[in-house]
């Protein structure tokens, strides 16, 4: 039982209170559709040699190893 000069805010913890000092972000309705990027953000092309990194195939474990 609380006593009426007991505040809430005094007995919840810091991460509840941080979580309501969130600022909401809008989120779409539809999971699916995408939302647009920032147009302040910076776009990078993508490095050749990390490209050909990538593009690189390993073998999984359970592959044959051919030689």
């Amino acid at each position: 039982m609380s006593l009426p000069d007991d505040r809430l805010d005094d007995l919840k913890p810091l991460a509840d209170l941080a979580e309501q000092d969130r600022p909401e972000l809008e989120e779409p309705d539809d999971p699916e559709r995408t939302v647009a990027s920032d147009p302040g953000a910076e776009v990078s092309e993508a490095d050749a040699a990390d490209a050909a990194d990538q593009r690189e195939e390993v073998p999984l474990d359970d592959d044959e190893i051919r030689e």
